[in-house]
């Protein structure tokens, strides 16, 4: 497969160029390969003699307007990749990053991308990205233009849209029919960049943050959400939650400006001062409503610090926002803390299934000893097939719900209405011994008929009346901070 870099650049980027060039070069000596510079503005004289050195390596266009979206629309044009990327003129592209690009695109996927870091003596200096999922992709960018696609999936650049270019680009090919699954997120740094300059397209976003990302939402057809999950600890469940009530996700709200009118932080999973105030700073700016959905053991957590340190720092934020809990243990230990708070389950996107047989699911970690210790029971991963029970060691009480609602009877170590509960497990010693006498002492009693639990917890996770209940609060008056 051949690959075209497509680089545009004006005046003060051109010196940069040779440095790119020569990371491509350096890694595509066997590699079927084109770099097209597209030279746009003024500057068509500096560019043919600081280029002179690798103008044999290079194909050089020039193009009297400054404009990068252009720029890689007409080097697109001249291009006969099969692959195409277009790399900053300030990247350097990691040895061995190409040929894990075509290995990627080998296995099938259409589009690759990954993380990348800044030119800097300090190696902290790292942007990783994320895994791919298309409905956060509504929500932020985390996807540089840099990253390579198929030529078949290729967008043209809208070079109406002054900055945020990539984030439009990468929408433009998903609405257009590329898949998640033939995208292919590589979870570390596959080529450095120059921290972003005054004058440039980043510094442009960042000064005109709201009128940027609006304009983005507006053309893609994406709601302007007013409500906000924010998650460190339960990424994957507050990307759920964030779906089913059609709100934004972002890890990190106040990085960015923003319009909020409500915040909702789903756990709080502080183990010391520095990681309290790191949920603090999820509030820093904002000017509505708050939310704190406490779990449980994160409430543990920190009810173990030292009170007045917490305190300290939490008192302002945890008596201005509303504090929901899961469990009547959980709004005690709130309570004790000085915290009031109400019991609220989130709505939970399950679908029922049914089940024949005894069967036993249980997440991969603890699969093997399962199976040695039960090798009469039917036993399988509980993350690739449903199961009539359903044992979760490592689980927490929405995983229990999340079982019961798709009619499984679940097993936890902690307490939940209608679960069955399993004994502490503290080292793999014992292992093998819980969950043989676990699974025995269901199979006593069996069948454990669920209908009154599912009835239970639909009731409790009802999505309308949860989202009635956020949106009233969150449309509250600014001005009326009260829970």
């Amino acid at each position: 497969m051949k690959i075209s870099f497509i680089t545009p650049t004006h005046a003060p980027s051109i010196p940069h160029v040779k440095r790119l060039v020569k990371s491509i070069i350096d890694q595509c000596q066997t590699i079927d390969h084109e770099i097209i510079v597209v030279a746009n503005g003024p500057g068509k004289e500096r560019a043919e003699d600081e280029l002179k050195d690798v103008y044999d390596k290079i194909t050089l266009l020039y193009q009297d307007e400054p404009n990068a979206c252009k720029a890689r629309n007409a080097g697109f044009e001249r291009s006969s990749g099969d692959i195409v990327a277009f790399p900053g003129a300030d990247f350097i592209i990691h040895l061995g990053t190409v040929q894990r690009w075509l290995e990627a695109f080998n296995r099938g996927y259409e589009a690759v991308y990954s993380g990348y870091r800044w030119i800097s003596q300090d190696p902290r200096q790292v942007y990783l990205s994320e895994p791919f999922n298309e409905y956060t992709l509504t929500c932020y960018n985390y996807i540089d233009g840099g990253n390579p696609v198929l030529r078949t999936r290729f967008k043209p650049w809208d070079a109406d849209i002054k900055s945020l270019q990539d984030w439009d680009w990468w929408l433009s090919m998903v609405q257009a029919g590329l898949k998640s699954d033939k995208i292919v997120f590589i979870p570390e740094p596959l080529f450095s960049a120059e921290f972003p300059k005054a004058g440039g397209l980043s510094d442009d976003s960042s000064k005109n943050w709201i009128e940027r990302t609006n304009q983005i939402k507006e053309k893609h057809g994406i709601p302007n959400r007013k409500i906000c999950i924010a998650s460190l600890q339960k990424r994957d469940e507050a990307i759920e939650l964030a779906q089913i009530i059609n709100a934004d996700f972002k890890p990190m709200p106040s990085f960015k400006p923003h319009e909020y009118d409500l915040i909702y932080l789903y756990g709080f999973y502080a183990d010391n001062p520095q990681t309290v105030y790191q949920y603090l700073h999820m509030f820093v700016g904002h000017k509505g409503k708050g939310i704190i959905h406490w779990f449980g053991d994160d409430i543990h957590m920190v009810a173990k610090l030292p009170w007045y340190q917490v305190y300290s720092l939490c008192h302002e934020v945890f008596n201005s926002y509303r504090h929901y809990n899961m469990s009547q243990e959980a709004s005690k230990l709130l309570m004790k803390m000085g915290v009031e708070s109400t019991y609220r389950l989130p709505p939970l996107d399950v679908q029922p299934s049914n089940f024949d047989g005894f069967k036993v699911g249980i997440s991969l970690n603890f699969l093997d000893q399962a199976k040695k210790a039960l090798p009469d029971v039917e036993i399988v991963d509980r993350e690739k097939e449903a199961a009539s029970v359903v044992l979760l060691p490592d689980g927490s009480m929405l995983d229990g719900i999340k079982a019961i609602l798709t009619g499984s009877v679940p097993v936890l170590q902690q307490n939940l209405a209608f679960a069955q509960k399993m004994e502490a497990i503290r080292d793999t010693v014992n292992l093998r011994k819980i969950i043989y006498k676990t699974v025995r002492e269901i199979q006593a009693k069996w069948p454990i008929n669920i209908r009154m639990a599912q009835k239970h917890y639909l009731k409790e996770t009802n999505k309308t009346k949860f989202i009635r209940e956020v949106t009233g609060y969150a449309k509250r008056d600014r001005k009326d901070k009260g829970r």
